[in-house]
C-alpha cells in the first residue's frame, strides 16, 4: 500500500509552503523587532510624569506650598508642575542610546526650572 505523504506534511508541496510561511513569518519578525522595543508616546509620557512625581526635587522645590495638584503637558518634552499656588517647569532632557546597549525606551533624566509662585 503506497502512502501519500504522511501526517505531517500530507502533499510533497506542503513542505514548501510551510518553509515559505516560516521564512516570511521570520521576516516580519526581524522587522518589527526595533519597532516593538519603543514605547508608545502615551506610554513614554506615563514614564515621564511617573518620574517628575517620584522626583524629590520636585517636592523639594514645591513643599512649602502644598502637594501637587497637576502635572500638565507644556509642549514637547515639558511640563508644568503645579500646586495651589506656584508652578514649575520641567524639561525631559533624552539620553542618546548606548550604541551597546540592547533597544529599549528612551532614557531621559529631568531638568527643573525655578518655582514661579503668585
Amino acid at each position: 500500500m503506497a502512502t501519500q505523504g504522511n501526517m505531517i506534511f500530507p502533499s510533497r508541496s506542503a513542505p514548501r509552503l510551510w518553509l515559505r510561511a516560516a521564512l516570511g513569518l521570520c521576516v516580519v519578525l526581524a522587522s518589527a523587532g526595533p519597532a516593538l522595543a519603543l514605547l508608545s508616546p502615551w506610554w513614554q509620557r506615563s514614564r515621564e510624569i511617573g518620574a517628575i512625581a517620584a522626583d524629590p526635587r520636585v517636592a523639594a522645590a514645591l513643599e512649602k506650598d502644598g502637594p501637587i495638584v497637576a502635572i500638565s503637558a507644556a509642549g514637547d518634552d515639558r511640563y508644568s508642575v503645579t500646586t495651589a499656588h506656584c508652578r514649575l517647569e520641567v524639561v525631559v532632557v533624552a539620553h542618546r542610546p548606548d550604541p551597546n546597549a540592547p533597544v529599549g525606551p528612551k532614557q531621559f533624566s529631568l531638568k527643573l526650572g525655578s518655582p514661579v509662585c503668585r
